[in-house]
């Protein structure tokens, strides 16, 4: 039987599927940034800054005080990544749209490892500032690798409570909001500080950690392992305290999703086509604390 076009309803049923997929096997990362959908190549987050105290009424029926309405702006210039799988068989290309298919599966999964490196990039990189994003800001908190402020060890450290408490602490004094705190950490510094006496004392956490192999509520923290986490200049990995607000992702309406046939190779295969346009970025930096910790 001769081949024919995919018809656009199964184009786009093959999109929604990956989409589908991509949504219960959820980015780590994306439900926990304040993400904005946006048209265009460049994209504005407005941020409103805090009020001033409030005037005391002294006497009656005098003027109203005014105050100005203070406002910032972080810019993120949207970046397009996509992703062409070639298909051979005609057969094959019918499981686009079968949600159990391994081909699907892959596509949404790597469809959210992208939007993860996209997000955690933007945790350490410096930020657009100004009205029209012509300045920069560099990332102001971090916890050292050597850090034992409320701890009583010493040199070089792995994840630590001391280092938690120090990240929040720095949320703590910037009156950040105390929901939807995260700790991004990789699973080797997750597994060293479940072996530490206080990662498993229910004075520090709300969950039976060495039960769950969690420690979700230390420091009122959730706590988010990734395997994407890069290491600095010096070879530590860079883990991360963030609030949700702290963190901006901007997103194209929608991924854009075909397939064709790519007629001028051989054998006639079919291609399916996947692209998406994002970016990223610090919103406040008293909402990001980078924690320098070991690797291994």
């Amino acid at each position: 039987m001769a081949f024919t076009n995919p018809t656009t309803s199964f184009i786009q049923e093959y999109g929604a599927t990956v989409q589908m997929m991509a949504q219960q096997k959820q980015s780590k990362l994306r439900g926990a940034v304040r993400e904005e959908s946006v048209t265009g190549e460049r994209h504005y987050f407005d941020l409103y800054n805090t009020n001033g105290d409030m005037a005391q009424v002294t006497t009656r029926f005098e003027d109203k005080q005014y105050s100005d309405t203070l406002f910032e702006r972080r810019a993120v210039d949207l970046l397009d990544y996509d992703f062409t799988q070639g298909i051979d068989k005609f057969d094959k290309l019918k499981t686009l749209i079968d949600p159990t298919s391994a081909v699907v599966e892959a596509q949404a999964a790597q469809m959210n490892r992208k939007i993860d490196d996209i997000i955690i990039a933007s945790l350490y990189a410096d930020m657009k500032t100004g009205k029209t994003g012509s300045g920069t800001s560099s990332l102001t908190q971090t916890v050292a690798i050597n850090s034992w402020a409320y701890g009583t060890g010493s040199g070089n450290s792995n994840l630590t409570i001391s280092k938690i408490i120090e990240a929040m602490t720095s949320f703590d004094n910037a009156d950040v909001d105390m929901n939807d705190r995260y700790l991004l950490i990789d699973p080797v510094n997750h597994a060293k500080l479940l072996a530490t006496a206080e990662a498993t004392s229910s004075d520090f956490i709300t969950s039976r950690s060495l039960e769950t192999g969690e420690v979700d509520g230390l420091c009122n923290f959730k706590f988010i392992k990734s395997t994407r986490l890069p290491t600095d200049g010096s070879g530590y990995r860079r883990c991360f305290a963030f609030q949700k607000s702290g963190v901006g992702l901007a997103t194209a309406l929608a991924p854009e999703f075909d397939v064709y046939q790519a007629k001028e190779k051989r054998g006639n295969p079919w291609v399916a086509y996947m692209m998406l346009s994002m970016a990223a970025t610090r919103l406040e930096n008293t909402k990001v604390t980078e924690i320098k910790c070991l690797a291994t």
